[in-house]
């Protein structure tokens, strides 16, 4: 049978012994909140590299802290006082302090100038001299991730967002009419030519759900500058499929009628054309509104 409970009794075995009887193991050692309890524990001692948890000894003791430091300032006002003025970095990926060698071994540098960080700052011995604390952001995770893959949630994490679920998206879908049918492959066209789906993907199977952080930015988007993957994602589909989004027309800016911006776009997705395609269907005017 090759439930939960018996690979974990033959895990057991294995690790104890043949002579272990199934009757001397505890029940307990089989539950879910036993085996959810020993997974968060290994997740949040593990780090994932390249889709795969590692194991990192020493490596995965230092500290979070979201990406932002505190530089030291001179005051204008007083040339003998300091103060602190709080800064935010740009974004840097976790993969790129974080690497993974072809041997196997990894190398983890420091994700920020902990000299220039007050903050890094534990406490200063009696010769003056600061000792200075590691602390690493641990990437674009959503609150609800850091309790179930670290085990505990920041107090402050710029990354938390609200899922909103892709039904909301496209609220209006009517799969069973035929022209919405004909502007779904055109919208499958589209996504696949920005490579906005899987590359193997065959047929559009619908948007996927999107993390809403609290100043209105989408997790899903990055931060590769002059890209939005999730955002036009949903202004290609709205475009195409949602009726109801010709609500905008009435806004007062002078745009074109909905039929016409549809249209420019179903010519750009015919032309194969990938920066056509990106203006007509992704940035057309009032796009930014919709999303």
């Amino acid at each position: 049978e090759n439930t939960l409970q018996s690979i974990v009794r033959e895990m057991i075995q294995t690790k104890l012994g043949s002579s272990i009887r199934p009757s001397d193991i505890p029940s307990s050692c089989f539950s879910f909140e036993t085996f959810h309890r020993f997974v968060a524990i290994i997740s949040s001692r593990a780090m994932v590299l390249k889709g795969v948890k590692h194991l990192t000894p020493l490596a995965e003791m230092i500290n979070y802290k979201s990406k932002e430091t505190y530089l030291h300032e001179m005051d204008p006002k007083n040339d003998d006082e300091r103060c602190d003025t709080k800064a935010k970095w740009i974004p840097t990926p976790f993969d790129l302090y974080h690497t993974l060698s072809d041997d196997n071994s990894i190398t983890v540098r420091s994700d920020r100038d902990v000299f220039a960080d007050v903050s890094s700052i534990d406490h200063f011995k009696a010769d003056g001299n600061a000792v200075i604390h590691l602390y690493e952001d641990y990437g674009p995770v959503d609150s609800s991730l850091f309790l179930q893959a670290h085990g505990f949630v920041p107090d402050e994490n710029p990354h938390h967002c609200a899922i909103v679920p892709k039904s909301l998206l496209l609220p209006n879908e009517k799969s069973g009419d035929s022209s919405h049918q004909k502007n779904a492959r055109h919208l499958f066209q589209a996504l696949k030519t920005l490579k906005l789906v899987y590359p193997g993907a065959e047929v559009f199977d619908g948007i996927e759900d999107v993390c809403v952080k609290q100043n209105l930015e989408i997790t899903e988007d990055g931060s590769t500058v002059g890209r939005k993957r999730a955002s036009d994602s949903i202004a290609i589909a709205t475009l195409l499929l949602d009726d109801n989004a010709v609500a905008l027309e009435t806004e007062g800016d002078s745009f074109p009628s909905w039929s016409v911006l549809k249209q420019y776009c179903i010519n750009a997705i015919n032309s194969g054309d990938v920066e056509r395609i990106e203006i007509r269907c992704a940035r057309y005017p009032g796009s930014d509104k919709l999303v």
